[in-house]
């Protein structure tokens, strides 16, 4: 959808720029224009009476704006009786410095904008969704990586609001406040922002033998800079993946990835009162997923086995530990704040993959997670 100037948003009493209101810009192509070049917004929302404000990583598609997380995150419960957001963007352009106190300043692009969050419950707009969030930073990323499973897909909530309500304030002074010329002090403009540095491979990974990555999106993102001009330099139009819909070609068709799968082996889980309970867990799937489908207490996996809750602790056997490797840097981070506090043959039951070698694998639930 091409957006013309003068093609204005209605403002209303939330929208008005007040505090200089000269900056104020109600109008799509700036709007959409700060949003494209944000690689991030805060989202606002109540929770439990209170304020709230969560930052979000978000992709826009003509006039809606889309946002995704894990199932239980705290902002996506508040929908459920107030779906109210208030979200906003801002890039920082410049440090402005005047010659006395007050009028030191910064100069910015910001949106404010103001909807009422509509969970995306779709599989095809969902599934497209994550596409279109990877591909507004990695054109043509997508096609070559490894799709969600089923259950990191079903993991995953994505919210969506339209562009109804909002505006934009742009702050761009090219020279401080002009008086107080008797103060003798340093006045000026001085130009920051994002800049994209000089990638760095992944260990293991050999430069020569993986095809090259196209930066132009992250690179319009991060934008140019002239320090010496204090100038702001932008690409005309952004290149890669386009925002609007009717610009987009089609991708191929989707097809979830499937974790090899094996036979079963048993598993048995202890509970601290002594009593215990052999399952059977496929081999390639998660222990978390064995504990979830045998119904057992206290192995939650409140994140959706994201390794960020900590509910699926498990304390491994004294006899097992040594035919496992020691947690990641990830997991021994989760660890350390799990219920009842971390013991040797810790573990987060969805970072343990089922291979045929666990079988007869003995590990207890924790107390604290009962």
């Amino acid at each position: 959808m091409s957006v013309a100037n003068g093609d204005d948003l209605e403002i209303t009493s939330r929208t008005r720029v007040h505090r200089f209101p000269q900056r104020g810009k109600y109008d799509l192509e700036t709007i959409y224009g700060i949003l494209d070049m944000s690689p991030m917004a805060h989202i606002s929302f109540i929770k439990d009476g209170m304020p709230a404000l969560l930052p979000m990583t978000f992709w826009r598609v003509d006039d809606v704006i889309y946002f995704h997380g894990a199932a239980k995150n705290r902002m996506f419960g508040s929908f459920d009786g107030l779906p109210s957001i208030c979200f906003t963007a801002t890039l920082l352009d410049g440090f402005v410095a005047a010659r006395d106190a007050l009028h030191h300043s910064l100069n910015y692009r910001c949106v404010i904008a103001y909807g009422e969050a509509e969970e995306v419950t779709d599989p095809t707009e969902k599934l497209q969704g994550l596409k279109n969030l990877v591909d507004r930073f990695y054109p043509d990323r997508w096609n070559r990586i490894q799709p969600p499973s089923q259950s990191e897909f079903e993991r995953v909530t994505m919210y969506k609001f339209q562009l109804k309500e909002a505006s934009a304030k742009i702050a761009a002074e090219e020279a401080p406040y002009p008086d107080f010329t008797d103060v003798k002090v340093w006045s000026g403009i001085i130009p920051v922002g994002l800049r994209m540095g000089e990638p760095v491979f992944a260990p293991g990974i050999d430069p020569a033998s993986v095809p090259p990555q196209d930066f132009s999106n992250i690179e319009y993102v991060t934008g140019k800079r002239t320090i010496d001009a204090g100038s702001f330099d932008a690409p005309a139009a952004k290149p890669g993946h386009a925002a609007d819909s009717e610009d987009r070609v089609p991708g191929p068709a989707f097809a979830f990835y499937s974790p090899p799968l094996g036979g079963q082996i048993e598993t048995v889980f202890r509970s601290a009162d002594g009593s215990s309970k052999t399952v059977k867990a496929t081999v390639g799937e998660t222990l978390l997923v064995a504990a979830k489908t045998a119904g057992i207490v206290g192995v939650v996996g409140d994140c959706g086995g994201c390794a960020v809750c900590g509910t699926c602790h498990v304390v491994v056997s004294d006899e097992w530990q040594q035919s496992f490797g020691g947690a990641n840097e990830w997991e021994a981070e989760v660890l350390e704040y799990v219920e009842g506090g971390r013991q040797p043959g810790s573990r987060l039951a969805c970072q343990m993959v089922i291979s045929e070698e666990m079988n007869g694998l003995v590990v207890t639930v924790p107390e604290a997670q009962r």
